[in-house]
């Protein structure tokens, strides 16, 4: 009697691990999913702020050509000057 009731009792504890790890896959998966939406949805984001600023950038470079010109001129110079003064 008492290894028909330890019999059962390992039946139901591995029913009951059965369970436990199809919803753990199940979260697991959820958790997938979930993080491939947050991840397009940052992309998305990020993607438009980086097409703003470009269609910013345009509009101001063919507002202001020259100084757009002259401010690109500034910035290569002050690089070249940091990148030339290496030890």
């Amino acid at each position: 009697m008492a290894d028909r009731n330890m019999n059962e009792e390992l039946e139901q504890l591995r029913e009951d691990l059965n369970g436990l790890r199809q919803d753990v896959s199940a979260l697991v998966d959820a958790m997938r999913e979930t993080g491939k939406e947050r991840g397009r949805a940052a992309y998305e984001r990020a993607r438009g702020q980086v097409d703003s600023a470009r269609e910013s950038l345009d509009r101001e470079i063919e507002e202001r050509p020259v100084a757009s010109v002259l401010t690109a001129l500034g910035i290569g110079v002050v690089v070249g000057m940091l990148l030339g003064r290496r030890p």
